[in-house]
């Protein structure tokens, strides 16, 4: 009888650890193991509700659109500077051609969009000056010139720079918060944070979003909190890599050796669990 209990005691242990595994081998196929710590917040629970891992040799259009052509800044956005390497990376390219500075972005507007959680992306930041590559949440009631932004306020959302970059200062990154006040009145609000050998590697620059404030995070590591234009409505992700204007805190794109490369291992969102 003690026989027969063991080895029914082993038999319900060994298909316990079937069915763990086939958990952990369907989590390993949607999340790969190159990428599975994405920074968040220890001291609480998630829920992943969205991601891209950036496998495969195209972009995926369900989940993002490229933008362009047009010039903006101190030069111009093009759908050619898209690409992934095959590898598991989105690769923003900047680069010349005919004359012209060219970067590139793409976002998730009209395909996945959400308000509050934990926004992150894992990337690596690329090395000349004159281009900024970054990370940031947005809502196309703040495009200059929609009905929206001419009367301003909290249905405009606030744009939300999880992470931008400049070489002149290549231990130091921004993040940005840009909204409008009722009346149309644009005002910002920033922090800058310096760390040292940002620009070796990949790192993970994330945003905790609540209804009562805003957590940036890097590598895991707290680096700002405010509580200020705490946007209510639902907002798309993108990433870009644009041509500044030449100035001293920006560089010169002309100075630069191009191409530069700004590379992303996965986007993903998370919802936290009550």
């Amino acid at each position: 009888m003690a026989n027969a209990r063991l080895t029914l005691i082993m038999v319900c242990i060994a298909a316990l650890m079937v069915m763990l595994k086939g958990k952990d081998d369907t989590m390993s196929a949607q999340v790969p193991e190159k990428t599975l710590d994405p920074g968040l917040p220890r001291d609480k629970r998630w829920r992943l509700i969205w991601a891209d891992e950036f496998e495969g040799t195209k972009l995926d259009e369900s989940k993002w659109s490229r933008a362009g052509p047009y010039r903006v800044f101190g030069g111009w956005i093009v759908p050619e500077a898209i690409s992934l390497d095959g590898k598991g990376h989105l690769v923003i390219k900047t680069f010349e051609k005919d004359g012209k500075f060219c970067g590139g972005m793409v976002s998730t507007a009209k395909k996945f969009e959400h308000k509050y959680g934990f926004w992150v992306a894992r990337c690596k930041l690329p090395r000349e000056e004159g281009h900024f590559p970054a990370f940031w949440i947005w809502s196309s009631a703040l495009i200059p010139g929609s009905p929206e932004s001419k009367v301003g306020g909290p249905k405009c959302g606030t744009e939300i720079d999880v992470v931008e970059w400049w070489a002149v200062k290549p231990n130091r990154i921004h993040h940005t918060l840009h909204w409008i006040e009722r009346g149309g009145e644009r005002k910002s609000l920033g922090h800058r944070a310096e760390i040292p050998g940002i620009t070796e590697g990949f790192h993970t620059f994330g945003v905790e979003w609540t209804p009562e404030e805003y957590v940036f995070y890097v590598d895991g590591r707290e680096t700002w909190r405010t509580s200020v234009a705490v946007s209510h409505i639902k907002q798309f992700a993108c990433l870009s890599e644009h041509i500044s204007e030449p100035s001293e805190w920006a560089g010169d794109i002309r100075k630069a050796k191009l191409p530069d490369f700004f590379m992303v291992d996965f986007v993903r969102v998370y919802e936290r669990l009550k």
